[in-house]
């Protein structure tokens, strides 16, 4: 698992180990922000990744959030409810010399503590079969991590449908093999 392009492009991630964590894959990754830098999508900060402010909720490796922050983003929050996990983001982030733009949350995406600001970007890539992404959006919502500039960027599994609460809306769906990337936003 690399980081696909930007200032560290080609850097090697570490993982945690076992089965703890299901990472997106390093093309749908590489995808999901291909997409997301040429749509025209409006955003909290007016652009969408260049000094964006992004959540990777469901952190795992913290992949997506680094990708974020190689390609511009100005800050990225990692959460995580595994210490394992969180101590691999950690490792990650003090690789890249990126500890001032990151900030690691031992956090439930479920149960979040108050936002300090709305997020530009909020990638959810839970674990599959758990219905996380419509267990997490409202919560996430009600405490300020989400507004109506937010674009939210959820991987699910292919085939299975994906349930959304009032509110949110799809912008974009993509398909990738065993999963399914919906890009979102509040109406």
């Amino acid at each position: 698992m690399r980081i696909v392009t930007g200032i560290h492009k080609g850097h090697a991630l570490s993982r945690p180990p076992g089965h703890i964590t299901r990472p997106m894959m390093d093309k749908v990754r590489e995808s999901v922000f291909n997409i997301l830098m040429h749509q025209n999508w409006k955003v909290c900060s007016g652009t969408i990744l260049e000094g964006a402010i992004v959540l990777d909720a469901f952190a795992g490796s913290g992949a997506i959030g680094l990708e974020a922050i190689s390609r511009g983003a100005k800050q990225a929050y990692f959460f995580d409810k595994s210490p394992k996990a969180l101590g691999i983001v950690r490792e990650n982030v003090w690789n890249l010399k990126e500890q001032d733009r990151c900030k690691l949350l031992k956090v439930d995406a479920t149960n979040p503590p108050r936002a300090p600001q709305s997020m530009d970007l909020v990638f959810l890539d839970p674990p599959f079969g758990k219905n996380l992404v419509l267990a997490c959006l409202p919560p996430l919502i009600k405490t300020g991590w989400i507004n109506n500039n937010t674009i939210i960027v959820a991987e699910v599994e292919s085939g299975k449908p994906l349930s959304l609460p009032a509110g949110v809306h799809i912008l974009l769906e993509k398909s990738y093999g065993a999963a399914q990337v919906f890009f979102l936003q509040l109406t």
